[in-house]
């Protein structure tokens, strides 16, 4: 089948739509077109056709109206069998791709009803409003689609979802040295979008519990948030590493990270959030696959994971000096053996290679589908 799948939103390397979905599907034998909105121009990789449309505009209306109607336009013109997208802003494109008898693959990667409580330039009462009409919206529209979710939780308000989670890719070289005892200086990391609401300010306090400890975040991170960052560090800023300030990290990158080894604990100390304590950090399987113990809130769904895996220390997420200080120096008695154990977890149970399957057994369906 011809297969495109079409972003707004995303990056042209999102470890999702890019390294995973459409690689996956052109392995299996699709003709896999990704459409972008970057400005970085047309290319084939990975045996996918990637079709720029142009940057994406900054303001949010015009993204929502001018750069869906480019969208559509272009992807129409790619004349596919099947259309997947995956940012709500294009479900208007897809109800067209639908009315005009095209299959349509909705993907949700996020629990879209509370990720819009932190869009901090709306207002308090637009961003519940629009909070509301997501609760309400989104259910109806996604029986119109094949709908698949990227966490389990979504299929509370999408029960007809397929779920297709995010887990690691399988490697392709050794995983390196994280697993092994660590030495001075001791080095903890953090991966993913650098902001506030993820736990920013937590991570730069950890240079306060031990003289010796480098912090290193890397992933995109504003201009203007790396400095408050770096203020925030005082004194200890030189064993601050912020890897990302104003830029996309590719994959490749955090993983050529992750394979260097000696890692003390991988970090996800995020403050109490409705729209995170739910979700199982795709970091997680990713700190777990390269063998590097977990240091994360204690949400319960966050320890139900890796107190079931043994392969971390949660924390209280209202940051405390000393229980902080006790879980560094656990990590350094068991660290080595907490990040064997989630290495272990992730070869026997939480592999791309499983929800691959899902995934082009999904197509296999719509393809013999009216």
């Amino acid at each position: 089948m011809r297969v495109a799948h079409l972003t707004t939103v995303h990056d042209r390397r999102d470890p999702r739509i890019f390294l995973k979905e459409c690689t996956s599907l052109a392995e299996g034998g699709h003709e896999v077109f990704l459409l972008v909105a970057d400005g970085q121009g047309d290319e084939r990789k990975n045996g996918v056709t990637i079709i720029d449309i142009g940057a994406r505009s900054c303001m949010r209306l015009r993204r929502m109206t001018r750069d869906v109607l480019r969208m559509f336009v272009a992807a129409k013109k790619v004349r596919c069998d099947v259309y997947h997208f995956h940012d709500p802003e294009l479900i208007p494109a897809g109800l067209l791709f639908r009315l005009s008898g095209k299959k349509v693959v909705y993907d949700v990667h996020e629990d879209y009803a509370t990720s819009i409580a932190k869009v901090e330039h709306l207002p308090p009462f637009v961003r519940r409003f629009l909070a509301l009409v997501i609760r309400i919206f989104e259910p109806c529209v996604a029986r119109v689609f094949q709908t698949i979710i990227a966490e389990k939780y979504y299929e509370e308000r999408l029960p007809n979802a397929e779920k297709i989670l995010n887990y690691p890719l399988p490697e392709h070289k050794p995983a390196g040295r994280s697993h092994l005892p660590v030495r001075e200086p001791l080095r903890v990391i953090y991966t993913g979008n650098i902001t506030q609401e993820r736990g920013a300010f937590t991570h730069v306090s950890l240079l306060d519990i031990h003289p010796s400890l480098h912090v290193y975040m890397i992933g995109r991170c504003t201009p203007s948030l790396a400095e408050q960052i770096r203020a925030h560090a005082g004194k200890d800023e030189n064993r601050l590493h912020i890897v990302g300030a104003g830029e996309y990290m590719p994959f490749d990158t955090i993983t050529g990270y992750y394979e260097s080894g000696g890692w003390t604990a991988g970090l996800a100390l995020f403050p109490p959030s409705e729209h995170y304590c739910r979700k199982e950090l795709t970091k997680f399987f990713e700190y777990m696959q390269y063998g590097i113990p977990i240091l994360a809130s204690r949400f319960s769904v966050w320890a139900s994971l890796i107190e079931a895996n043994r392969c971390g220390v949660c924390v209280d997420p209202i940051f405390n000096r000393e229980e902080m200080a006790a879980a560094v120096q656990t990590l350094l008695c068991g660290g080595a053996e907490m990040g064997l154990n989630g290495r272990r977890a992730v070869q026997e149970k939480y592999q791309w290679t499983s929800e691959e399957a899902k995934l082009l057994a999904l197509y296999r369906r719509l393809e013999t589908r009216d």
